[in-house]
């Protein structure tokens, strides 16, 4: 039925728009009086400008609203569905449900539930809650497990996810004061010494020296110094030979 709904305003939206600027586009033309005319043809058209207008508006914002409005949420939930049958739960069995749930548990109210089609072709749902505890996680999740149990065994139906929103939270716990300006002491001391550390540091660090060249070493060749061999002198040797021959032959004629 909504769906018809739907699809009936946009197309009289889409006609009134065309109806409207038609009317425009044939004042413009003067082929009909004009709105500023005194004329009763023209205070004809001034009526139905305006109730074209008012109409066109009207269907505007409510395909507007239903554009942006949340429309996944299921009034009925198909629980089995063959050729022949299908068996399918209201929204409000489902939230009759989770109502009788909720009092089991100290300090559960259900305000509102919602059923939403995942992506797997499953069901998953959304409770908004009101609690009164001091362990919320504890009672939320029994609460969960009760709703778990009910749905499977009351209706044979599987969610794939039951999520909560708390909407309101009344508790009588209340935090130890000392205790806590105590851990905000310690964590502000703790930031203003990280804070002062980098800059004493800064003013501390001793000037770098500078790099001193690094010394080639010397390699040393030791060359193995090859003994030299005596050379002969023969042109002494000649002359020497050549002398004590002259002085042979000059004693040689002495002693004849």
């Amino acid at each position: 039925m909504k769906k018809t709904i739907e699809k009936v305003a946009l197309v009289a939206q889409t006609v009134i728009a065309l109806i409207v600027a038609i009317i425009c586009l044939l004042m413009a033309l003067g082929n009909i009086p004009t709105i500023s005319t005194d004329s009763s043809s023209g205070k004809v058209v001034l009526v139905l400008v305006c109730i074209f207008s008012g109409l066109y508006l009207a269907f505007a914002i409510y395909n507007l609203y239903v554009a942006f409005s949340d429309r996944n949420v299921l009034r009925y939930v198909m629980l089995t569905a063959d050729n022949n049958k299908s068996t399918s739960a209201s929204g409000k069995v489902l939230k009759k449900i989770a109502v009788s749930n909720s009092t089991l548990v100290e300090g559960i109210k259900v305000r509102r539930l919602q059923v939403r089609p995942d992506e797997k072709m499953g069901f998953k749902m959304r409770v908004d809650l009101d609690v009164d505890s001091n362990e919320v996680n504890m009672a939320l999740e029994k609460y969960r497990c009760l709703l778990i149990d009910s749905y499977i065994n009351i209706l044979g139906l599987k969610f794939s996810s039951i999520d909560f929103r708390i909407r309101k939270v009344t508790t009588t716990y209340t935090p130890d004061v000392a205790k806590a300006e105590q851990q905000a002491k310690t964590i502000t001391n703790n930031n203003k010494q990280s804070v002062e550390q980098p800059v004493n540091e800064e003013h501390h660090t001793e000037q770098p020296q500078p790099e001193q060249p690094i010394e080639a070493e010397t390699v040393e060749v030791e060359t193995e110094q090859t003994e030299e061999q005596p050379t002969v002198d023969v042109t002494e040797d000649i002359v020497v030979t050549v002398e004590d021959a002259e002085q042979s032959e000059e004693t040689e004629k002495e002693e004849k």
